[in-house]
Order: structure tokens, then C-alpha cells, then sequence
């Protein structure tokens, strides 16, 4: 019997205020949830703090530039593989975002997911 992959999550502070880390998380994300088995839970994004702003409305295609791919594009095209995105209630309330300006494909979520991800397997890697 083989051992079973890790679940990757992506725990990302930031967004705007370093843009490149956003990509980088992006980037891994995306590559993790194309190479997940059918069988298998996709991998998870987790965006706190700063990180919370990549999930609204507008804020993914205003990093472009700068020579970074296109950020909305990475964002989709990992979740349309399969990646969840949990975007932290308490910093999102705490930047004055409503839950209309949430972006397609994300959830809010409590600080309870965290602990349900660990529970489930999955390995974090923070950015």
C-alpha cells in the first residue's frame, strides 16, 4: 500500500503590499491542483491578513504589471482545477469588506478551517 500525497495549503498574507508573493502562491497553488489525483481533495488557499484583499472584487487585476503574469488569470485557472479558497472572516471584516465584494470561488471562513485543514492532512506552506 502506497502512502497518499500530502494536501497542500497555501497560507498567504499578502497581496497588494507584495505582489510577487502573490504569484509565487499563486503559481504553486495552480501547479498543485492540476497534479491532484480525481480521488484526492484539491489543495486550499488560505488568505489572511493582507492576503484577504486578493479575494476581492478588482484587487487580482490591478497587481498585473511590473512583468507578473496575469494574477485574476492564476487565481481562476487554479480553482477551476479544483483549489478551495478560505478567505479569513475576522481580517476581511477588519478591512471593511461586505461579503458581496467576495470574488467567484471564494468562501469566508473562521479561524475553525484552519484546524479542519490540519485535521484532514493538509501540509501549509506560508507566503
Amino acid at each position: 500500500m502506497g502512502l497518499a500525497a500530502p494536501r497542500l495549503a497555501v497560507h498567504l498574507l499578502h497581496s497588494s503590499d507584495e505582489p510577487d508573493r502573490v504569484v509565487a502562491a499563486l503559481r504553486v497553488l495552480r501547479a498543485a491542483a492540476i497534479g491532484a489525483a480525481p480521488t484526492v481533495a484539491g489543495p486550499a488557499l488560505v488568505l489572511d491578513l493582507e492576503g484577504v484583499r486578493l479575494a476581492a472584487k478588482g484587487v487580482a487585476a490591478a497587481l498585473n504589471g511590473d512583468g507578473r503574469p496575469d494574477v485574476k488569470a492564476l487565481l481562476e485557472s487554479a480553482v477551476r482545477a479544483g483549489a478551495k479558497v478560505f478567505v479569513d472572516l475576522e481580517a476581511w471584516r477588519a478591512r471593511g469588506y461586505l461579503d458581496d465584494a467576495l470574488v467567484e470561488g471564494a468562501s469566508l471562513a473562521d479561524a475553525g478551517m484552519v484546524a479542519n485543514l490540519v485535521a484532514t492532512g493538509h501540509v501549509f506552506v506560508g507566503y
